[in-house]
This record gives C-alpha cells, sequence and structure tokens, in this order.
C-alpha cells in the first residue's frame, strides 16, 4: 500500500484538480458565522441519520398498532416529536464520537472534516456529545422505565461501538451485531416505547428482527465498500476479515431472511421494502464492483425512507429538506457534491 493513493484520495483529486477541495471554505461577515453555527447541524451528519429515524417510526407504528392505537399520518405527537428530536440528537452525539475516534484516518482520506480539520475542536466536541446525551436523557424523563433503558442502552452502545479498547467498528461481526441491535432493534424499540409497552402484542423485539437483519445486510455492504480506507486505517472489519465476495454473500443472506421473517410476523411494510432492496444485494454479489454494493446499500435505505414515508407523511418533506440542505451545505462549505 506504500505510496499508493487511496480511493478517498483518487475521488477528491479528480473532482477538482485546480481548486482545492474538501477542506472548510472561509466566507466573510453573516455568511462566514451562518455556516459556522450550521456545523453544529451537519457534524449531526443527517445523511446517516435517515436510518435511524426510518426504524423509529416505524416502531412506533408497530407500537401502536400492537397497543390497538391511531396516530396521525399528518403531524407527529407531543410524544413522538420529543422522542425524534431527542434521539436524533443521541445518535447525531454517537456519530460526533466516532469522527473523533476517526479524527487520523479521516484527515488522511479526506472525509467528516469536521474534527479531523478542527472545524470543531475536540473540546467542543465532546461538550457538545455531552449536552446531546443530557438533553436526550431529560427527555426520556416523561417515558417509562423501559423507555429509559433503551436510551442508556443506547448510549452504551455507542461508546462500545467507537472508542477503544473496545471499538467494535473494527473487529469483525461485532461490528455487524453492534449495527443490527443499535440501528436495527434499539431505535426501532424506542419508538415502539414512545407509544406503547415493549411487551404489547406480539412484542417489540419479535417485530423488530426482520429490520435487524435488513440493517445486518446493508451494513454488511457498507463494509465492503470501506475496504481500501478501513484497511489504511488498520481495522479488521468484517469485509477485511472475510474477503469482498464472501461478505457479499453473506449481506444477501440477511437481507433474504429480513424477507422471510418479514413475512413470518406478517410486516408487510419491511417484507415489501426488502424484497424490492433484495435483487440489489443479487446484483452486487454477481458483479462484484464496489460501485454495486454502493447501489445496492444507499437504494435500501431509500426504499425503507419511503415506507416510512407512507405512513408518516410529515417525514417526507424532512426526508426532502434534509438532502437538498445537505447538498447546499457541502458545496458551499466545502465545495462537494454530497450526498450526490
Amino acid at each position: 500500500m506504500a505510496g499508493r493513493m487511496t480511493g478517498a484520495e483518487e475521488t477528491y483529486k479528480a473532482v477538482d484538480s485546480e481548486r482545492e477541495v474538501g477542506r472548510a471554505r472561509d466566507y466573510p461577515g453573516f455568511a462566514g458565522k451562518f455556516l459556522s453555527a450550521l456545523d453544529y447541524l451537519f457534524v449531526l451528519r443527517p445523511m446517516i441519520l435517515i436510518p435511524v429515524w426510518l426504524f423509529l417510526l416505524l416502531g412506533y407504528h408497530f407500537g401502536a398498532r400492537s397497543a390497538g392505537l391511531s396516530y396521525s399520518p399528518f403531524l407527529p405527537s407531543l410524544k413522538l416529536g420529543a422522542t425524534f428530536l431527542a434521539f436524533t440528537g443521541l445518535v447525531g452525539g454517537i456519530y460526533i464520537m466516532n469522527q473523533i475516534a476517526d479524527r487520523v484516518s479521516d484527515a488522511r482520506n479526506r472525509k467528516c472534516f469536521f474534527i479531523a480539520d478542527g472545524i470543531i475542536s475536540l473540546r467542543r466536541a465532546w461538550l457538545y456529545i455531552v449536552l446531546l446525551y443530557l438533553a436526550a436523557l431529560a427527555v426520556s424523563s416523561f417515558f417509562g422505565w423501559e423507555y429509559r433503558i433503551l436510551i442508556v442502552a443506547s448510549i452504551l452502545l455507542g461508546y462500545l461501538y467507537n472508542m477503544r479498547p473496545f471499538h467494535f467498528k473494527g473487529r469483525a461481526f461485532l461490528d455487524i451485531a453492534s449495527n443490527a441491535v443499535g440501528n436495527g432493534m434499539l431505535n426501532f424499540a424506542i419508538g415502539w416505547a414512545a407509544i406503547a409497552p415493549l411487551s404489547a402484542g406480539e412484542g417489540a423485539y419479535i417485530h423488530a428482527v426482520p429490520y435487524m437483519l435488513a440493517v445486518a445486510g446493508v451494513f454488511t455492504n457498507t463494509t465492503v465498500a470501506d475496504m481500501e480506507g478501513d484497511l489504511v486505517a488498520g481495522e479488521r472489519t468484517t469485509a477485511l476479515f472475510m474477503g469482498r465476495r464472501a461478505s457479499g454473500v453473506l449481506a444477501l443472506l440477511f437481507m433474504t431472511a429480513s424477507v422471510a421473517v418479514a413475512y413470518i410476523v406478517s410486516d408487510w411494510f419491511c417484507l415489501s421494502a426488502a424484497g424490492l432492496s433484495l435483487p440489489l444485494f443479487a446484483v452486487a454479489l454477481i458483479s462484484d464492483r464496489v460501485k454495486w454494493y454502493m447501489v445496492s446499500y444507499k437504494l435500501t435505505t431509500f426504499i425503507f425512507a419511503l415506507a416510512a414515508g407512507v405512513l408518516f407523511w410529515w417525514f417526507v418533506p424532512i426526508l426532502i429538506g434534509s438532502i437538498l440542505l445537505t447538498k447546499w451545505y457541502y458545496r458551499l462549505r466545502f465545495n462537494l457534491k454530497y450526498p450526490f
């Protein structure tokens, strides 16, 4: 690997060979102060919050249905709105912690610039994390003990996932398991607990299983796409341990299992979304190209987001607004075309 340009470095070089790309651009006066304030919003990484949001909402839907309750698709209830905002902050805090842990490799690979480039100092980043966690814990005080335990579990898992010596994100199979639990079960269960006991109906954890499997499949393919950067960073992810094709097989098996379990528990939303996503994982495996591995997990996230949008209409403008604002901000602040 010595002397070889990484895929990330090649990408940024190809975007613009004359101007400095992927570094914060300074603006005078109010514009500069406004963009600096927005740094604290986008360091939460709204684009990868989308899966967190949609599984939280699907958990709320199935919790309401299991308890025989109804909700409005047009406006969130006070409890759902508070949960949505608080859990956004909590998971955003976990993403900041991830950037703290990866700041050296992020600086080398020219991504996640906020902490890596010192746009937000380490001291301020840790303070921000603490404030976000305290806000989530404060909101949890208005809910039952099940909800509070799930919030604490999310905070703990976020630490174990990112920070050494645990560092689950860099350990084969633990990376998949922690993502499946964190993004497929805990957020689903928190959405459920915001409106009903976890034991209502068939129980939150039974209904969470197909979503955990879908997240496991999606995350496995992300480890394939990130193999080069993870190798340089000294990680030992599932894809680096198993190899690209074996990981693609594993991802396809996870998504197939998601379809099967969704059918067993009569979750037609997951069945439809996972079923539509399944061919993407097959194409990625057959082609064995990084491009198609990336397409598989990006389009799957979009398909599941559509499922949440069918149930919660107010989520659609949030989704669209997040994408458009992110695109505008990254172009203006870093001269990058992101997320597409």
